[in-house]
């Protein structure tokens, strides 16, 4: 059983590596409608999370989509009403985060916390502008578009692809 106090700092290392491995592609001014670079990506990597990813929707009988550029998979859960958010947009969300390969959840906020969307992992800047405020989607997100071959503290191993469901409170 971990203690308290690891679980507390395995959420704070996991919250700041979302935060921290988005500002690595972080838009400058006036780059708010800009493509979101992925061409770092292992291909060879990539193809093999994202075939993994479709065995798991196989197995559980998920219909998700697939965006076109990335190859992301996600379920739209509700659309949202308004504008969706801009790569520059500062965003508030309710979030559970789980590892694909168990479903365990290694990261949850269940009251908005806000961040740069641009400042984030890239599986969230795909993701999260396919909905617009009050809207909720999951995303799928294989390793390379999450934290790659370093993973993220304790409970995020390199090259895991993730399950992130997420409600898009606010974006301003």
């Amino acid at each position: 059983m971990k203690h308290p106090l690891h679980k507390l700092l395995s959420v704070v290392i996991i919250t700041s590596t979302l935060f921290i491995t988005g500002c690595l592609n972080s838009p400058s001014p006036g780059e708010c409608n800009r493509s979101i670079d992925l061409s770092y990506a292992d291909q060879n990597k990539l193809d093999s999370q994202l075939s993994a990813i479709d065995d798991y929707l196989t197995e559980h009988e998920i219909s998700a989509q697939t965006h076109q550029e990335s190859g992301l998979r996600y379920v739209i859960n509700e659309a949202g009403t308004g504008t969706a958010p801009t790569i520059c947009d500062k965003i508030a969300v309710k979030y559970t985060g789980k590892l694909m390969e168990n479903n365990d959840v290694f990261d949850r906020s269940d009251k908005p916390i806000s961040f740069i969307l641009g400042n984030l992992i890239p599986g969230w800047q795909v993701g999260i502008p396919l909905v617009k405020p009050g809207g909720s989607i999951t995303l799928y997100i294989p390793g390379e578009y999450a934290y790659g071959s370093r993973g993220a503290g304790d409970d995020i191993p390199a090259d895991a692809n993730l399950i992130f469901e997420i409600e898009l409170v606010a974006a301003q």
